[in-house]
């Protein structure tokens, strides 16, 4: 994957050269190389996709754009990985400076198993083509202004362990269909617009070490499902809508290390069940309606060293433990603010 920075180079292009092999891309996305009339295509599908992300993304502006559009093997251009049989395996284009929309062309990259366009300009939706990719094992697409739904197509990537789409304006529904990722450790769809509830879906993915729904617009309540998550270190569904009371079946995740449900319309007591999360080590509970003192099963979380309560209507009675760890919240018998 490592690559030839270019030095200066986008600079010595000149505009009309710029513009030139924007037109060349133009043409060679929308139609392969005839030798003769009636001949077959004999354009490679890997070059005519890059070729169309190219003259999507204004190409001729990317921060780094080294080698491309040459007439050489692909692998010869910045970013781009191929196999043995010169098909593209990685694509790696993220905080480049690419703008403009994901091209359907991009779903002929059929040997891709990774791909990155994080961190750029993209806009428009994500294409439904990307659903072709099912060699992906990793597809990073947050922070960027991709906006409309997440598509159900993506249910298609079975072999993917790492979806990002954080950081975007992607609305309305997280699909079920993302419960068939049922080999994905990483799934991060924070501060977007999502809305709706959390699908029971969610708790097929059974091998999630990380889960990131924080920063949306999700309701209803916390699916008993994400229970089944065994594997997961990290969950984090703070700045929602959601609403009831914590599902003791969280207490199922004993490998957790970061609990995360801030800033939501939880109510209720703390359930005794957060006492088995032994590997805790940070748990933020604050902007919430929950109510009555903190369980004594608590204390058992040797490795806690931040919980906070601010901001609800619970409180922390008298107890040694809390001492030892950064504790922000009301004390049992205080006034209420």
């Amino acid at each position: 994957m490592a690559q030839t920075l270019e030095r200066g180079g986008r600079n010595a292009v000149s505009a009309a050269r710029r513009r030139r092999l924007a037109a060349i891309a133009l043409a060679a996305a929308a139609s392969c190389v005839v030798l003769s009339a009636g001949a077959a295509c004999r354009r490679s599908p890997d070059r005519a996709a890059l070729e169309a992300l190219y003259a999507a993304t204004d190409g001729a502006n990317w921060e780094h754009s080294t080698n491309w559009l040459i007439d050489a093997p692909l692998d010869a251009w910045y970013g781009v990985t191929t196999d043995g049989a010169g098909r593209v395996t990685v694509l790696d284009l993220g905080e480049k400076g690419l703008t403009g929309p994901i091209p359907d062309a991009l779903g002929n990259l059929t040997n891709l198993e990774w791909l990155f366009l994080h961190g750029n300009g993209l806009t428009g939706p994500i294409p439904d083509a990307l659903g072709n990719l099912t060699n992906l094992e990793t597809l990073f697409l947050h922070g960027n202004g991709l906006t409309g739904p997440i598509p159900d197509a993506l249910g298609n990537l079975t072999n993917l362990r790492e979806l990002y789409l954080g950081g975007n304006g992607l609305t309305g529904a997280i699909p079920d269909a993302l419960g068939n990722l049922t080999n994905l450790e990483y799934l991060e769809l924070r501060q977007n617009g999502l809305t709706g509830p959390i699908p029971d879906a969610l708790g097929r993915l059974t091998n999630l070490r990380s889960l990131r729904l924080d920063e949306n617009g999700l309701t209803g309540p916390i699916p008993d499902a994400l229970g089944n998550l065994t594997n997961l270190r990290s969950l984090r569904l703070g700045g929602n809508g959601l609403t009831g009371a914590v599902p003791p079946s969280l207490g199922n995740l004993t490998n957790l290390e970061y609990l995360e449900l801030r800033r939501n319309g939880l109510t209720g007591p703390i359930p005794d069940a957060l006492g088995r999360l032994t590997n805790l080590r940070s748990l933020r509970l604050d902007g919430n309606g929950l109510t009555g003192p903190i369980p004594d099963a608590l204390g058992r979380l040797t490795n806690l060293d931040w919980l906070s309560i601010d901001d609800t209507r619970a409180c922390a009675p008298a107890a040694d433990w809390l001492a030892a760890i950064r504790f922000s919240g009301r004390r049992c018998g205080a006034a209420m603010p």
